[in-house]
Protein backbone atom coordinates (compact mmCIF):
# COMPACT_ATOMS: atom_id res chain seq x y z
CA UNK A 1 0.00 0.00 0.00
CA UNK A 2 3.52 2.22 1.09
CA UNK A 3 4.14 1.92 -2.64
CA UNK A 4 0.91 2.71 -4.14
CA UNK A 5 0.06 5.73 -2.13
CA UNK A 6 4.01 7.23 -2.73
CA UNK A 7 3.34 6.94 -6.88
CA UNK A 8 0.13 8.39 -6.72
CA UNK A 9 1.17 11.38 -4.30
CA UNK A 10 -1.15 9.82 -1.69
CA UNK A 11 -1.33 9.95 1.90
CA UNK A 12 -3.45 8.11 4.91
CA UNK A 13 -5.79 10.85 6.51
CA UNK A 14 -5.19 12.29 9.69
CA UNK A 15 -7.37 11.84 12.62
CA UNK A 16 -8.35 15.39 12.58
CA UNK A 17 -9.73 14.97 8.70
CA UNK A 18 -10.90 11.32 9.40
CA UNK A 19 -13.26 13.00 12.57
CA UNK A 20 -14.79 15.90 10.74
CA UNK A 21 -15.36 13.74 7.62
CA UNK A 22 -17.66 11.20 10.38
CA UNK A 23 -19.13 13.77 12.15
CA UNK A 24 -20.78 15.34 9.25
CA UNK A 25 -22.10 11.45 8.51
CA UNK A 26 -23.25 11.42 12.00
CA UNK A 27 -25.26 14.05 12.08
CA UNK A 28 -27.14 13.52 8.96
CA UNK A 29 -27.90 9.94 10.11
CA UNK A 30 -28.98 11.23 13.52
CA UNK A 31 -30.82 13.65 11.59
CA UNK A 32 -32.67 11.27 9.27
CA UNK A 33 -33.18 8.86 12.20
CA UNK A 34 -36.14 9.22 14.59
CA UNK A 35 -34.12 7.37 17.44
CA UNK A 36 -30.35 6.94 18.56
CA UNK A 37 -31.09 3.02 17.60
CA UNK A 38 -32.39 3.09 14.34
CA UNK A 39 -28.87 5.39 13.70
CA UNK A 40 -26.73 2.38 15.40
CA UNK A 41 -28.33 0.32 13.32
CA UNK A 42 -27.90 2.05 10.39
CA UNK A 43 -23.88 3.08 11.02
CA UNK A 44 -23.08 -0.45 11.89
CA UNK A 45 -22.71 -3.97 10.69
CA UNK A 46 -26.29 -5.39 11.11
CA UNK A 47 -27.38 -5.04 8.09
CA UNK A 48 -24.16 -6.29 6.58
CA UNK A 49 -25.18 -10.27 6.27
CA UNK A 50 -28.02 -12.01 4.74
CA UNK A 51 -30.59 -10.84 6.59
CA UNK A 52 -30.61 -7.88 9.01
CA UNK A 53 -29.71 -8.89 12.70
CA UNK A 54 -29.95 -7.28 15.87
CA UNK A 55 -26.03 -7.65 17.22
CA UNK A 56 -27.12 -6.04 20.54
CA UNK A 57 -28.89 -8.56 21.63
CA UNK A 58 -26.96 -11.24 20.06
CA UNK A 59 -23.83 -9.63 22.18
CA UNK A 60 -26.48 -9.47 25.59
CA UNK A 61 -28.49 -12.82 25.28
CA UNK A 62 -25.39 -14.94 23.13
CA UNK A 63 -22.71 -12.87 23.66
CA UNK A 64 -20.29 -16.70 23.77
CA UNK A 65 -21.67 -16.97 20.30
CA UNK A 66 -21.81 -13.31 19.11
CA UNK A 67 -18.75 -13.57 16.55
CA UNK A 68 -20.31 -17.20 15.38
CA UNK A 69 -23.93 -15.79 15.11
CA UNK A 70 -22.36 -12.79 12.76
CA UNK A 71 -19.91 -15.09 10.54
CA UNK A 72 -23.22 -17.57 9.97
CA UNK A 73 -25.81 -14.66 8.45
CA UNK A 74 -22.48 -13.95 6.48
CA UNK A 75 -21.84 -10.30 7.85
CA UNK A 76 -18.94 -8.48 6.67
CA UNK A 77 -17.53 -5.98 4.99
CA UNK A 78 -19.42 -4.37 2.07
CA UNK A 79 -17.88 -3.18 -1.20
CA UNK A 80 -17.26 0.80 -0.70
CA UNK A 81 -20.65 2.85 -2.37
CA UNK A 82 -23.30 0.21 -1.41
CA UNK A 83 -24.83 2.43 1.03
CA UNK A 84 -25.78 6.49 1.17
CA UNK A 85 -23.22 8.40 1.47
CA UNK A 86 -23.16 11.85 3.32
CA UNK A 87 -23.51 15.27 2.31
CA UNK A 88 -20.09 15.32 1.29
CA UNK A 89 -20.47 12.42 -0.54
CA UNK A 90 -18.15 10.18 1.10
CA UNK A 91 -18.87 6.88 1.90
CA UNK A 92 -18.74 4.02 4.73
CA UNK A 93 -17.19 6.77 7.28
CA UNK A 94 -18.61 4.78 10.09
CA UNK A 95 -19.18 0.76 10.93
CA UNK A 96 -18.02 -0.90 7.42
CA UNK A 97 -14.36 -1.22 8.29
CA UNK A 98 -11.88 0.67 10.57
CA UNK A 99 -10.07 3.65 9.57
CA UNK A 100 -6.17 3.14 9.35
CA UNK A 101 -5.08 6.65 9.69
CA UNK A 102 -1.76 8.20 9.56
CA UNK A 103 -1.32 9.52 13.12
CA UNK A 104 0.58 7.23 15.29
CA UNK A 105 -1.71 6.03 18.93
CA UNK A 106 -0.59 8.26 21.51
CA UNK A 107 -3.00 6.70 24.80
CA UNK A 108 -2.75 9.88 26.72
CA UNK A 109 -2.25 11.76 23.23
CA UNK A 110 -5.85 14.22 23.42
CA UNK A 111 -5.15 15.44 27.32
CA UNK A 112 -2.28 17.46 26.08
CA UNK A 113 -4.61 19.96 24.56
CA UNK A 114 -4.29 19.62 21.09
CA UNK A 115 -7.56 20.29 19.35
CA UNK A 116 -6.99 21.92 15.73
CA UNK A 117 -6.23 18.47 13.54
CA UNK A 118 -4.80 16.91 15.95
CA UNK A 119 -2.27 14.87 14.75
CA UNK A 120 -0.97 12.26 17.19
CA UNK A 121 2.78 11.77 18.54
CA UNK A 122 5.38 12.43 15.68
CA UNK A 123 6.14 8.43 16.40
CA UNK A 124 5.17 5.57 17.71
CA UNK A 125 4.70 1.74 17.11
CA UNK A 126 0.79 1.52 16.21
CA UNK A 127 -1.49 3.49 14.06
CA UNK A 128 -4.29 4.86 15.05
CA UNK A 129 -8.39 3.58 13.73
CA UNK A 130 -11.20 4.89 14.15
CA UNK A 131 -14.99 4.66 12.72
CA UNK A 132 -15.53 0.97 13.96
CA UNK A 133 -16.13 -1.64 11.82
CA UNK A 134 -18.88 -4.22 10.72
CA UNK A 135 -17.93 -6.39 13.66
CA UNK A 136 -18.16 -4.03 16.51
CA UNK A 137 -21.28 -3.25 19.13
CA UNK A 138 -22.94 -0.59 17.74
CA UNK A 139 -21.49 1.39 21.32
CA UNK A 140 -18.58 1.07 19.74
CA UNK A 141 -18.94 2.35 16.10
CA UNK A 142 -18.75 6.10 16.38
CA UNK A 143 -15.61 8.24 15.27
CA UNK A 144 -14.68 9.40 19.05
CA UNK A 145 -14.29 5.49 19.81
CA UNK A 146 -10.19 4.59 18.59
CA UNK A 147 -8.30 1.58 18.72
CA UNK A 148 -4.65 1.11 17.13
CA UNK A 149 -2.59 -1.14 14.96
CA UNK A 150 0.50 -1.88 14.25
CA UNK A 151 1.37 -1.20 10.79
CA UNK A 152 2.98 -4.83 9.58
CA UNK A 153 -0.89 -6.37 9.39
CA UNK A 154 -1.02 -7.35 5.48
CA UNK A 155 -4.77 -8.28 5.22
CA UNK A 156 -7.94 -7.99 7.27
CA UNK A 157 -11.27 -8.18 6.70
CA UNK A 158 -12.43 -5.61 9.55
CA UNK A 159 -9.84 -2.75 8.04
CA UNK A 160 -9.35 -0.51 5.36
CA UNK A 161 -7.47 3.09 4.92
CA UNK A 162 -8.73 6.29 2.99
CA UNK A 163 -6.72 8.06 1.15
CA UNK A 164 -6.29 11.25 1.06
CA UNK A 165 -3.97 13.97 -1.48
CA UNK A 166 -3.10 17.69 -0.59
CA UNK A 167 -3.40 20.03 -3.69
CA UNK A 168 -0.02 21.90 -4.32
Amino acid sequence: MKALFSTYGLRLTTVGTTFKSARHTLFMQISMSSATTSFLAVAHGDDSGNGKIDSLSIAATDGKNYAKRLFDNANGPHPVGTKQPNAWKLYDMLGNVWQWVGDWYGEKYYEQGENIDPRGPSDGTSRTLRGGSWFNLPRNVRVSYRSRLGPGLSASNFLGARCAWDSP
